[in-house]
């Protein structure tokens, strides 16, 4: 997949425009929850069985990003050009793919919550940061909407 999310900024560092990758050609998304460039990925898995979502877990032990296929990727789309995607309430960091669907299903992993509209881990309506001890604050708070 092509990283258009990273930039290159004063001095060399290393700048995030956005932390939502879509590659249409390749029907594949990806949302980086972490700020390292090059992460030390330890393992992918399945977030579950029926869930069609690969999470990349670091040697931190925490979800450096997750992959989406197909239509659950191209809900990434209308965030691509948009740098703050997420909504900070009481410590929690939101993403909402799609907003007035009922969640039905939710699957947590390494302080992270899925969550599904369908009954069996299908069409994926966002995520929740839910231990925020786990993540970088900074980081996520440049992608927050209603941070300072």
């Amino acid at each position: 997949m092509k990283y258009r999310n990273v930039r290159k900024g004063r001095g060399g560092s290393i700048e995030w425009k956005t932390i939502v990758s879509y590659d249409k050609e390749a029907r594949m998304g990806y949302v980086t929850l972490q700020r390292a460039v090059f992460p030390n990925i330890m393992v992918t898995d399945d977030l579950h069985d029926e869930a069609s979502i690969m999470v990349d877990v670091d040697d931190r032990e925490t979800i450096y990003g997750f992959e989406l296929e197909g239509e659950e990727a191209k809900k990434l789309e209308p965030f691509l050009h948009h740098k703050r995607v997420l909504v900070k309430e009481h410590e929690v960091y939101s993403l909402r793919l799609v907003e007035n669907k009922e969640v039905q299903r939710k699957a947590s992993m390494l302080g992270v919550e899925f969550l599904f509209a369908g009954k069996n881990y299908t069409d994926l309506i966002g995520i929740s940061i839910i231990d925020g001890s786990k993540y970088d604050s900074k980081f996520l708070d440049a992608f927050t909407i209603n941070a300072e």
